[in-house]
């Protein structure tokens, strides 16, 4: 843990959020134990969010401004960087507290020097500056809170007003149903007059029970006397509460203006001192300005005398190395100096020894030269010695030679050395001058550098300067921006103040003309009144008149008893059979009476399922239809996330209906239930506590078990609906992750789609879930598998929705949801205990009169449900404060529901405390939720269709359609609002399909030229077939001449010139056939290709015909040539060669011949086939129809797209089959072969057949 210490910026986490402030206390408090505490003064935009000025308990541990202060523990608190420009900031912030001149010397976490000091005189003009700055922005603060008191007071006066009126509605009401009451009792008076002067006999015993008692009448009487008395003294309050309120409304507005005025001219005095401070922060600014500049240059100053320091001694270290280096050179230099001369001297000593060698060689040679001399003289003496004189004399000659050869090459080698050591001098020479040189030109530079650093520490301090200087006008730009701001908002207030005022004396006159209207009022009713009292007065008369004939009655009533009487004594004791009788047979009308009414409803419900399921049938085969229509291709994945998306909504919808099923199951347990009108007082044992029966408890575990399962069907729904507003919530998910979200949604819901299918069945057949029948883990576990079947499904398919991700609002729904239905459990539990037999005494009143404040509960929560369906998410304020009120409810119903399965599921008697103690929750839980209901009715929220809820509310019925219109709501706000994911898709479909729909004229101009092309096709189908015959006639006489002949028949043939004539004519009409063949060909060639070059002008085929040429090029050579042998030869030879040629030319014809048509086929074939398959779809013009004609012509296109995909299929298959080869197998021992090719012809009649249909459906269409 970090240690901090005084005026350290640090953040204070507090409640989620980062508050900016200083530290200013470190160490101990009296208030709590431990020495962790840290005292934090809070600056910039957190000011004003603490809890104290730095006093806590008398205790003072620092100064600063109210609600500025805070102690937290060091583990809430953490260090924060801050730029220069921060810094300013926060010392100018802290410089406006007494405190800050004490501790501005102390350390900052972001600094890294400290800072000059300033002189005494400057600082205390500046301390000066900072406290009349700190008065002014005080006096702001004492301002503006003056001004929101009067706010308060007049939002205060409004609501009390509003009250008052509430108060004369609701004594308008009571009156006029007290003058409705007072007409019906005159009434009634007269139509008794009418009878007792009509009846002038005895009456009879039926019109004496009928007749009303005297009790009855003098009891309302006296209650409608109270009620006048009561009215008139409600009168005189409120006259004089209005008098009262109106006399202290006009000192109040009085008040008000005159505190008005007073605040103006506070405002104008604050408005010059703003001025005044204005001029002075501007030179102040300056002033600081200047001193930044000098603290920055100085700092700047010493940081380059440290690196020139650093500088210096990285130079002499360098200086000392090469000192080094060249020391060590010059020790090498020196040793190879002295190996040369060494090297020097034993040359020199070997030149003389050589020079002694060929001095005594020289004296060799005289002594030869002597001894020569000597040989000759002595020549004659004998021929051996003249030989070995010329032996000698060679060996010298030789011996002589080498040496001249020694001295040569000592020489060479001497000289060379020579330049190599003078060249060494030089070269050393050289790099002393070049080490002079650059010793001279280090020099140069580092005078040059010491200018380039003198030239960038100005430029540093004019930078330096110009920083300081623009912070300064950033600072005063900001200042001077507040300053507008708050002028703004305090002539804001000014005309706030002023609308106020005139508000105020519009108000007094409002007031004055309905104090106006309320006396014309009350006149009214005082003449009321002295009419009622007339009337009551004529009433009490009548009422003596009754009297007596009341008395009358009586007296014959006496009678009758007393006949009653003496004929009860004559009857037997059958009585008693004849009641009970009577009361079986009361029981069992009503039952039957609830029975037909109940078979009547059934009927009802059987006849509109009915209907639904007629409805749902037909919309069932539509979808189905459409599904058809649109191409697998096309919006396969489209289909599939669309059934996902309607999974999920189905989903929800069923979560609902088993909502709505468990709160009519809860409201049949207590509804109906009896309320003791007066409480029962007894005090025996029995009759305080309650004992349920065994069938009590089951329905009571069952009404807590549905509690239960409502709560798992909510978070259920909230979940299926929150997915499903993912896919189209704006700006979450794209296109693509929608589509894949949906497909993802119709894989991993099924389980818990049958999962609740089942449980609505179970509730709709028994009319309530049991505990035996049904388990609230199967539900858990089948929403956990089908989230993480959807969590696996999403890492596998990268679509990046967050988990944590939910739509504004839907904790709320969820939340006021839960509370509704833990209220109805509670009530349909306690509604149980109360229809028990021994529910009776004091503890059956206790229960009815809990069961009446838990219906009414019930009843406000659902209502809450409903007010909240127009609520707007996209308020974020609104809906954290409504959560957090809801919230508190939910766990205020939690604990009441608690005490309610503790005391009647789980005890084995119920007694009066318990009762009175959930009665005491109930209360806590009605004060919370009519608070909440009060915040409702503020903000304007009142439900105005019953069942309608909020899309993201678990009981939305219909919630595809709720959600898909809040989400396009929700775009409207910074888009288009049919820029939703579910319309972008149907949008790119649509345009798709158009765009091939669009397509339709190319298609009709190709299908023109194909039948074009097919009947040119058979036409020259036909002439190919008549020169085939042709050809195969030539053929024939070919091979009849192909035979050899003999040599008695060629002096035949040579001498019959018209059988040479004739073949010669047959050759040619050959190959005028051949280049008639090959003409064609070139030209169906030319006609599939321009057909082709079309849709792929790439595809040519340039490489048969080319082939086709040059083999007719070869024949036409070939024919040449046998023209060329024959004219040459003899006419047996020419026979002979021509019957060759022949022969050769048909044996190279045939294979031409059927290549061509092999070619002609197969580009036919080729050409029908990309002509069919590159067709474009069909474009249909669509004419402005009405919304029957649209839908018409919707389900006519969407018919025709179903046909266009079938077609399509239907000629695929068709290819693939024509495409495959197969092969009958004859050693396959399980199917014959017969079998097999009859199954291979069976497919593929069926798949022409299928292409056939197809093909019909789809001209259907295009007719």
């Amino acid at each position: 843990m970090p240690d901090y210490s005084l005026n350290d910026p640090v953040f204070v986490n507090r409640e989620g959020k980062k508050l900016e402030g200083v530290v200013a206390f470190v160490g101990k408090v009296e208030f709590a134990e431990g020495d962790d505490w840290v005292g934090v003064r809070l600056t910039g935009k957190s000011a004003g969010q603490g809890k104290n000025d730095g006093t806590v308990k008398s205790q003072s541990y620092f100064k600063c401004p109210a609600n500025c202060g805070l102690f937290i523990r060091k583990a809430a608190v953490e260090s924060r960087k801050l730029t220069k420009i921060e810094e300013l900031r926060l010392r100018r912030e802290l410089a406006t507290s007494s405190s800050s001149s004490t501790a501005s010397a102390t350390r900052r976490a972001s600094t890294a020097s400290p800072a000059a000091s300033t002189p005494t005189g400057r600082q205390s003009r500046l301390d000066e500056l900072r406290q009349r700055r700190a008065t002014i922005g005080t006096d702001r603060d004492d301002s503006s809170a003056a001004l929101d008191q009067l706010n308060e007071k007049l939002n205060a006066k409004d609501e009390a007003l509003d009250s008052m009126k509430a108060t004369l509605a609701s004594v308008e009401k009571e009156l006029e149903s007290a003058k409705e009451s007072v007409k019906n009792l005159e009434s009634e008076n007269e139509a008794l007059q009418q009878k007792t002067k009509a009846s002038s006999p005895p009456p009879s015993k039926e019109e004496a029970s009928n007749e009303p008692e005297p009790e009855t009448w003098t009891r309302e009487k006296q209650i409608l006397e109270e009620q006048v008395i009561q009215f008139e003294g409600k009168i005189k309050e409120l006259t004089k509460q209005m008098e009262k309120q109106k006399s202290e409304h006009s000192t109040e507005a009085t008040q008000l203006r005159a505190e008005s005025l007073a605040y103006k001219n506070e405002l104008q005095a604050l408005s010059e001192q703003s001025k005044q401070k204005g001029v002075s922060d501007t030179s102040h600014y300056k002033e600081k300005a200047v001193l930044q500049a000098q603290i920055a240059a100085l700092r700047r100053e010493v940081q380059d005398l440290k690196n020139e320091r650093v500088e210096i001694d990285s130079n002499l270290e360098d200086l000392a190395l090469d000192k080094e280096q060249l020391q060590e050179e010059n020790e090498g230099l020196s040793e190879k100096l002295d190996e040369i001369k060494i090297d020097a001297e034993t040359a020199q000593m070997e030149v003389e020894e050589l020079k002694m060698e060929l001095e005594e060689a020289k004296a060799a040679a005289e002594r030869a030269g002597s001894s020569l001399e000597m040989s000759t003289a002595a020549a004659s003496s004998g021929g051996a010695s003249s030989a070995q004189s010329d032996d000698m004399a060679q060996a010298l000659s030789i011996q002589n030679a080498r040496l001249r050869e020694a001295l040569i090459r000592l020489r060479e080698q001497s000289s060379v050395e020579k330049m190599e050591l003078n060249r060494k001098i030089k070269a050393i020479e050289k790099e002393a001058e070049a080490v002079k040189g650059q010793v001279k030109q280090n020099a140069d530079k580092e005078g040059l550098l010491a200018k380039y650093q003198e030239e960038v520490r100005e430029l540093k301090d004019m930078v330096d300067q110009g920083a300081v200087f623009e912070g300064m006008v950033e600072d005063l730009s900001d200042k001077v921006m507040e300053m507008e701001e708050r002028n703004v908002s305090l002539a804001t207030t000014v005309r706030e103040l002023e609308e106020a005022a005139e508000l105020t004396s519009e108000m007094e006159e409002v007031q004055a003309e309905e104090l106006k209207a309320m006396n014309r009022d009350l006149e009214d009713r005082d003449t009321v009144i002295r009419n009622l009292e007339e009337a009551i007065k004529m009433q009490r008369r009548r009422e003596e008149d009754f009297n007596r004939t009341v008395g009358n009655y009586r007296s014959t009533v006496e009678t009758l008893k007393r006949e009653k009487e003496a004929l009860m004594e004559m009857q037997q004791g059958g009585e008693g059979e004849k009641s009970s009788l009577l009361a079986s047979s009361q029981k069992a009308l009503a039952r039957a009476a609830q029975l037909v009414q109940d078979a009547a409803e059934m009927r009802k419900k059987e006849a509109l399922a009915a209907l639904d399921k007629v409805e749902g049938q037909a919309q069932k085969h539509m979808a189905g239809r459409l599904e058809r229509l649109l191409p697998k291709g096309v919006a396969g994945s489209e289909l599939a996330a669309i059934r996902g998306e309607l999974l999920v909504s189905s989903v929800a919808g069923l979560a609902a209906s088993a909502l709505d099923g468990i709160a009519s199951s809860f409201h049949k347990r207590f509804r109906n239930v009896p309320v003791d009108t007066e409480p029962a007082s007894g005090s025996d044992e029995n009759e305080n506590t309650l004992q349920l029966s065994d069938e009590s408890k089951q329905d009571l575990a069952n009404m807590i078990h549905q509690s239960e399962c409502a709560n798992v069907l909510i978070g259920t729904g909230s979940d299926a609906i929150r997915l499903l507003a993912a896919g189209q919530w704006p700006d979450l998910l794209s296109e693509q992750e929608s589509v894949a979200l949906g497909s993802m949604l119709g894989h991993s819901m099924n389980e818990l789609d049958v999962t609740l299918r089942a449980i609505l069945k179970s509730l709709k057949e028994e009319g309530v879930i049991d505990t035996h029948q049904s388990n609230v883990d199967t539900l858990r576990q089948a929403a956990k598998n089908a989230t993480r079947d959807l969590e696996n499904l999403e890492e596998s398919g990268g679509v990046s929705l967050s988990h944590d991700w939910k739509p504004p609002g839907m904790e709320l729904f969820q939340c006021v949801t839960t509370v509704k239905y833990s209220c109805l459990g509670i009530a349909a539990a306690v509604g149980v205990a109360c229809k028990s037999e021994a529910a009776t005494g004091l503890f059956g009143s206790e229960a009815k009169s809990l069961l009446a404040k838990l219906d009414s509960l019930g009843s406000e929560a659902s209502q809450i449900c409903l007010r909240l369906a127009f609520l707007d998410v996209q308020k974020g304020d609104e809906i954290s404060r409504y959560l957090a009120q809801g919230s508190k409810l939910r766990d205020a119903c939690n604990e009441l529901q608690a005490r309610v399965r503790t005391s009647f599921l789980e005890a084995d008697r119920i007694s009066v405390a318990d009762i009175r103690g959930c009665a005491a929750d109930a209360e806590a839980a009605a004060k919370l939720l009519s608070q909440f209901s009060t915040v409702l009715r503020a903000a304007k929220l009142n439900s105005e269709e019953v069942g309608c809820y909020h899309p993201l509310s678990p009981e939305a019925r219909d919630s595809w359609y709720g959600l898909s219109r809040l989400a396009r709501s929700v775009r409207t706000v910074d888009g288009d609002e049919d820029d939703v994911n579910f319309l972008m898709r149907a949008r790119s479909i649509e345009h798709r399909l158009s765009e091939a729909v669009a397509n339709e004229p190319k298609l009709s101009l190709a299908n023109s030229k194909v039948t074009s092309l097919e009947k040119s096709l058979a036409t020259r189908s036909k002439e190919i077939a008549m020169q085939n015959a042709r050809l195969s006639e030539l053929e024939k006489l070919l091979t009849k001449s192909s035979a050899k002949p003999s040599p008695a028949k060629i002096t035949s043939v040579a001498k019959s010139t018209e059988e040479l004539n004739s073949l010669r004519e047959e050759n040619r009409v050959l190959m005028e056939a051949m280049d008639v063949l090959q003409e064609q060909v070139a030209g169906y060639e030319s006609e599939i290709r321009m057909l082709n070059t079309m849709k792929s002008p790439k595809r040519h085929g340039s490489g048969k015909p080319e082939a086709r040429r040059k083999s007719s090029v070869e024949v036409k050579s070939l024919g040449s040539i046998g023209k060329r042998q024959a004219s040459q030869t003899n006419l047996g030879a020419e026979m002979t060669s021509l019957a060759s040629v022949g022969v050769l030319e048909a044996a190279l014809f045939r294979p031409a011949l059927s290549d061509a048509l092999r070619d002609a086929a197969k580009w036919k074939n080729a050409a029908l086939g990309k002509a069919f398959m590159e067709l474009p779809p069909l474009s249909i013009p669509i004419a402005p129809l009405d919304s029957q004609e649209e839908s018409k012509e919707e389900c006519f296109r969407d018919d025709a797209m179903e046909g266009l995909s079938r077609l399509n299929a239907a000629m695929n298959s068709f290819r693939m089959e024509q495409a495959t080869a197969r092969v009958v197998d004859l050693k396959d021992g399980s199917r014959s072969a017969r079998a097999q090719l009859r199954a291979s012809k069976a497919r593929h009649k069926l798949v022409s057949e299928e292409l056939s249909a197809a093909a019909a459906s789809a001209r259907r269409f295009l007719l």
